[in-house]
């Protein structure tokens, strides 16, 4: 048995002054039944997040921006394990 969600998560690292500084991240999940989706990309060089939400079978999608609150990029020594930085209210990365 699986799950009626697929879902996918992308991390971009780069490597600057010593150390791996996260940049940017991809998040996005389909349901199988329905082929609803939602594409989430971060860019926190921009502190710009897009959320793209559609449907496979109708052809429609729509992007919305937002911009994000962010003091500090993380780097590999912060940021050490998925899903347990709250990006969004409710959102984890």
């Amino acid at each position: 048995m699986g799950s009626w969600y697929v879902t996918n998560a992308v991390y971009k690292f780069r490597f600057q002054q010593g150390q791996f500084v996260l940049i940017g991240a991809e998040n996005s999940s389909f349901h199988r039944a329905t082929h609803d989706f939602e594409d989430y990309s971060y860019n926190f060089l921009s502190k710009k997040r897009a959320l793209t939400k559609g449907n496979d079978n109708k052809g429609s999608k729509k992007t919305t921006w937002k911009s994000l609150n962010i003091s500090q990029l993380k780097t590999l020594k912060t940021f050490t394990e998925p899903f347990t930085w709250e990006i969004e209210p409710g959102y984890y990365l």
